[in-house]
């Protein structure tokens, strides 16, 4: 499936409805950064995945499910800390 130009409120419909789940969401930007950012034009815009993403997303997906409200994933820049990830402030040029 090619990535389509979703919005967020495009994704969350998709979710709702049962169009989609968490993980596939996951799973497709998982493939446009390996394509985009790690292979093909070779961006390098992305310092760091949380390797757990499609556990989290699998959690979601559960949670959804049982009815409980949950929103579509972001893109965080790598000015912000999780709990679940620790990113640096700055990137690193080369």
């Amino acid at each position: 499936m090619i990535l389509p130009e979703w919005t967020i409120t495009d994704l969350n419909e998709k979710m709702e409805s049962g169009e989609l789940t968490s993980r596939q969401v996951t799973e497709l930007y998982l493939l446009r950064i390996a394509a985009v950012d790690k292979g093909g034009p070779y961006i390098n815009s992305v310092i760091e995945l949380n390797p757990d993403a499609l556990d989290i997303a699998d959690g979601l997906d559960k949670e959804r499910k049982a009815g409980k409200l949950r929103g579509a994933q972001l893109f965080t820049p790598d000015a912000f800390d999780f709990k679940q990830h620790h990113a640096a402030l700055f990137a690193h040029g080369t």
